[in-house]
Formats: C-alpha cells, structure tokens, sequence
C-alpha cells in the first residue's frame, strides 16, 4: 500500500508524538477501521460493518467488544441537534481563582455542575480555567455566568460570547484522517 504525504509526515515524528505518551493501547488496523465504520455510521451496526469490510460478524464482535474493555470505547453517544430545542448561544468562560482551601479538582468540579456548562478545563497560566456553556438566550446566558462567579474560589471571570461556529466536532475520529490515525494511533 502506497503511504500518503500525511502518513509520511507522521511516520517522520511518530516517536516524539507517542513517546510522550503516559498510556497507550494501540489498535491493530482491523480495530481502526471498525471504529471508522462505527464513527461514519453513527451507531454500532455489527451486520452492516461486517458486510462492509468483508469479515465474519463475529470478529467485528470480539475486536469491539476488545475496545470497550480495554475501556478506549465508552458507550454511544445520542447527537442531538441542539438549535432545535433553542440552544442557539455558545459562550467561553475564563477563570481565574483564590484558592481558599479548594483544590482545582473540587473547584472544576463545582462548575461542571451547573445546568449549561459542557466542558470544564483547568489550565496553565493567567487564568485557571476554560469554561464553555451552552444557552437558550441572554438571561440563560447571565445565569450561568453568575453561577460561575458565586462559586467562593471565582476571583474573577471574562466570558466571550461566539458569534460564528466555524468547527465543533464531537466526533474524536473525524479530526484525524484514518492514515494519520494509522500511525499515531496503530500498530507502527
């Protein structure tokens, strides 16, 4: 099989990329194109898989279930298009904190809490935290950011309001080609 510039550019720095890696399972490339399958598909369909790769259902069986108890498969997820119940505001929160006896955890934990926000990161540097939230209108909005500044550790916060959504992927497969995906994620 002939390698692509991507793969190439990879296979160039794959050790510095998975060197650093503290645990790592790595999939066999059957495994991969299950996944990929699965991820194009939008559902676990062991017949359908089965039919498209050319291979007994009961090895698309056993290679899944594999992932899901190595524990790199979590379940299915619903998509739901969020704009149709109304969900039309994406806002970003920075943190910044006191730490008055709360450790970051403890404190992320209090905002991943709150109705709306769906991603709580705790980061390095001038801020502590990366709050995004998702809400209905202005007042949705303002409650979640007041939640976030009533939490006693807040010292301060700066919300970002985004206009335009130019990518918001939810599905991890689909920000790597497979042939990258081969060689960061396979057997090399």
């Amino acid at each position: 099989m002939k390698k692509s510039k991507e793969q190439t550019e990879f296979e160039d720095i794959y050790p510095r990329i998975t060197g650093q890696v503290k645990k790592r399972i790595t999939l066999t490339p059957l495994q991969l194109d299950i996944l990929y399958k699965i991820s194009a598909m939008k559902e676990v369909n062991l017949e359908q898989i089965s039919k498209e790769l050319k291979i007994p259902k009961s090895t698309v069986y056993y290679n899944y279930r594999k992932l899901e108890e190595e524990g790199l498969i979590k379940g299915v997820n619903l998509e739901i298009d969020q704009s149709m119940l109304g969900v039309d505001i994406t806002a970003i929160t920075f943190v910044r904190t006191k730490y008055a006896g709360a450790s970051g955890s403890e404190t992320g934990a209090k905002m991943a809490k709150i109705p709306g926000v769906i991603s709580v990161y705790y980061v390095l540097g001038d801020i502590d935290f990366i709050v995004v939230s998702k809400a209905i209108n202005r007042e949705d909005l303002k409650r979640i950011i007041d939640a976030i500044a009533k939490i006693e550790e807040v010292e301060r916060t700066s919300t970002q309001y985004v206009l335009n959504v130019i990518k918001e992927e939810r599905d991890f497969l689909a920000n790597y080609p497979a042939e990258v995906a081969r060689v960061l994620f396979g057997t090399y």
